[in-house]
Parts: C-alpha cells; sequence; structure tokens
C-alpha cells in the first residue's frame, strides 16, 4: 500500500466516523515495516536526508496525522473530535506490540497537533492526562487553556464519578467543585495542569492535587460515621444535595498517604480488632482500603493544621485514640465504617471483614472462659449455679489468618 492509497482508505465512505481508521494505520505501518523496500527507503533517507521524496510508513502516517485524527468524530456534520477515540488510537499506536517503538515516536511528534483540533475542557484535559503517560511536560500555553476551561473540568470531573445528580445539578454543582478545586491549587502551590486523575473506585472517581486527594461519587453508605484515629481525617466531606434535599453525591478532600507498601493481613486485622475494641466495625476491610501516613493525621490549608469540626465532616463524635503520625497506617476509604449497634449496618462481601468479625469473637470468647476459670480455679465448676457456668464451647481456628 502506498500513500495514496493509504489515504484513499482513510478518507473513505466506509471509514466517515473513523471507524476503520486506527486498523488500517495498524495494517500499514505492519505491513511495512520490515519489508526490503522499506530498509530500502530508510537508508536512502539516512544517506541524503529526511526531505527525500522517498517516504517511509511512518513518515507517511506522521505527515498525515491531521488528516487521521480528523476521521474521529461521532458524525459526519459534527465539527469536534471525539477526544475518547483519539485517546484509544493513539494508545494503540503506543501499546501495539509490533509497531510499539514507531507508534511512540509518531504520537510524542504529533501530540501538539491535536490541541488546536480541541473545543472543549473536557477533551483538553483528557488530552493533557494522556501527555502526562508520556512523561511530558506541560507548558504554561496549555495550561492557560485549562484555566480558561474550568468550568468545564469540574463538569467533567462531576460527570466521571458515580453520583446519582441530574444533569441539571451537575451544572450547578461544577461551579461549587470549580471554587473548590481553585482554593486547592492555591493552598498546594498547583496548575490546573497538574491535576491527576486516579483510579476510579466503585463509589468515587478521585483526583489528586499536589498532597490533596479530591474524591467525587455515590453518597456515603454510612454519612454519620464514628470517629477514630485509623481513620484518615478528611479536610472535607459532605453530601451533595438535590432540590428535595436528598444526598445524591459526596465530596471529599484528604491528605494524600503512601500506598507504595502491602499491609500484612496480620497488621490488617490488628486495625479492624482495634476499631472493634473502641465499638466500631468495619465492614470493608480490604488492603487497597488503607495506606501509611505522610505525616500527623491532621488535615492542613495552605500548610497550616485545620481544626475542623467533627459533625462539619459526617462524624459523629470526636477522635478516638492518641494522634498517628508519619509511617502508622490509616483507613483511607470510610465509606463502611459503622457503631457496632448501628441499624443500617451493612457488610461488604468482597472483604476480609466477616472472617476478621469470626477471629474477634472467637477470641473474645476465648478471652472471656479464661478469665472465668481464672476466677474460680481451684472450684468444682459443677457445684455452682448454673446461671454463672457458660456452656458454649470456644474454638480458635482463628489464631493464624
Amino acid at each position: 500500500m502506498n500513500e495514496r492509497e493509504f489515504l484513499r482508505k482513510i478518507k473513505s465512505k466506509d471509514n466517515i466516523v473513523g471507524e476503520n481508521t486506527t486498523m488500517t494505520v495498524i495494517d500499514f505501518l505492519n505491513q511495512n515495516k520490515m519489508s526490503i523496500p522499506t530498509l530500502l527507503k530508510r537508508a536512502y533517507n539516512k544517506i541524503f536526508g529526511s526531505n527525500s521524496k522517498v517516504k517511509t510508513p511512518e513518515q507517511i502516517v506522521s505527515e498525515n496525522f491531521e488528516t487521521i485524527i480528523s476521521t474521529f468524530r461521532d458524525s459526519p456534520d459534527d465539527e469536534e473530535l471525539d477526544i475518547d477515540k483519539v485517546l484509544v488510537f493513539c494508545d494503540a499506536l503506543m501499546e501495539r506490540e509490533d509497531i510499539k517503538g514507531v507508534g511512540r515516536d509518531i504520537v510524542i511528534e504529533n501530540i501538539d497537533k491535536i490541541y488546536p483540533m480541541i473545543q472543549d475542557g473536557r477533551g483538553l484535559f483528557c488530552l493533557v492526562q494522556f501527555e502526562k503517560k508520556l512523561g511530558r511536560e506541560i507548558n504554561d500555553e496549555k495550561n492557560r487553556l485549562l484555566q480558561e476551561k474550568k468550568l468545564e473540568i469540574a463538569r467533567y470531573i462531576i460527570e466521571t464519578g458515580p453520583t446519582r445528580l441530574s444533569q441539571e445539578d451537575k451544572e450547578f454543582y461544577s461551579k461549587t467543585l470549580s471554587i473548590m478545586i481553585d482554593e486547592l491549587l492555591e493552598s498546594e502551590n498547583c496548575r490546573y495542569a497538574d491535576i491527576n486523575f486516579l483510579k476510579k473506585g466503585g463509589y468515587s472517581q478521585a483526583c489528586q492535587i499536589g498532597d490533596k486527594v479530591l474524591k467525587i461519587g455515590k453518597p456515603r453508605q454510612s454519612y454519620k460515621i464514628p470517629n477514630h484515629r485509623r481513620l484518615l481525617q478528611p479536610l472535607t466531606r459532605t453530601n451533595l444535595l438535590d432540590k428535595q434535599d436528598n444526598p445524591k453525591a459526596c465530596v471529599e478532600i484528604q491528605e494524600t498517604v503512601s500506598l507504595e507498601e502491602k499491609i500484612s493481613v496480620q497488621e490488617l486485622y490488628s486495625i479492624y480488632k482495634e476499631l472493634r475494641d473502641d465499638g466500631i466495625i468495619w465492614t470493608d476491610v480490604n488492603e487497597s482500603n488503607v495506606g501509611k501516613l505522610k505525616g500527623e493525621n491532621v488535615p492542613k490549608l495552605n500548610g497550616e493544621r485545620m481544626d475542623v469540626a467533627p459533625n462539619s465532616v459526617g462524624f459523629s463524635d470526636g477522635k478516638k485514640g492518641s494522634d498517628l503520625t508519619s509511617g502508622d497506617w490509616v483507613i483511607i476509604d470510610s465509606d463502611f465504617v459503622y457503631r457496632e449497634d448501628d441499624p443500617d449496618l451493612e457488610w461488604s462481601v468482597s472483604s476480609r471483614s466477616a472472617e476478621f468479625e469470626r477471629k474477634y469473637q472467637s477470641e473474645k470468647a476465648k478471652k472471656i472462659s479464661e478469665e472465668y476459670m481464672k476466677r474460680h480455679q481451684g472450684e468444682d465448676i459443677y457445684s455452682l449455679p448454673e446461671n454463672q457456668i457458660s456452656s458454649k464451647r470456644v474454638h480458635d481456628d482463628y489464631d493464624e489468618i
């Protein structure tokens, strides 16, 4: 396939919204990549310079990059690019093993050509996130474009979170979220280009801004929760309400924690037990829900400790236990934290909670039994009143998890 045939296929009626663009480009690069003519062309270009009329497939794709990208639209009449299709295409060029090196070079060389073709903030924000994957620094001009589209970016962040907000409510709360983002950027001395998308969870979408994590998603399983030193203390945690005051989303701002080290099962159980001893049940025990503190377990803004009222962030009381500090384990996802007598308590099925609760109850029963036997050591327990004797047999099958 030569350049004319390649472009004819790209512009054909069978590719009117870019449905065949990706595979056409990959096939073109792949089938010519190691052919003898291609090797001769490369040698010729190396000797006589890249301006030679003899072109490699890589040069053809790179020189026609804007034409290729322009095929990715929702409909033939749509003036705006479908940024999702564009990013999938660029990912494909970079990730295909057969053309990986060539594809990555083409994307890096031409990434700046995409910006003038994008009109909305969502597209610009997605493209910046993609550039970071390439390890590229985002310049001041691109940051300025993001700044101008900050309301659209706030709206996009809300839409990526699994909220229950109506379209009208999303529009309304976009302004609120935009103000919160501006305050965080100022506090963390960051730019819009420094905002990073983190992994999306079942309840939230998370973005990192400096040393803060901004989460937005579904209303919390239990909004009013007991406080404890093992819970990462939020700077903000509030439900977003509809016109009938029903919670439809939740916004939370936390300090970042270290996620590099994996917690052991024994350490995880010790946290569960500590909470349990304080009358709190954590029903979503997972390694992914904990992290190590980088400093004190105290929310900060502009580098200053913030005295956050517990009820303003959904805590039913003050923090239990002494303050934790750098290197200590804390729970970073408090969606399933309850008082032990909470009538609305729910257990997450995909966690260690049920296993840990059985172990905790077994240890508790064994301790009661041992204390009883110690108090009545040397006595004939069969002569004691029946109501003083526990007939419950204790099994400790959970000494090792």
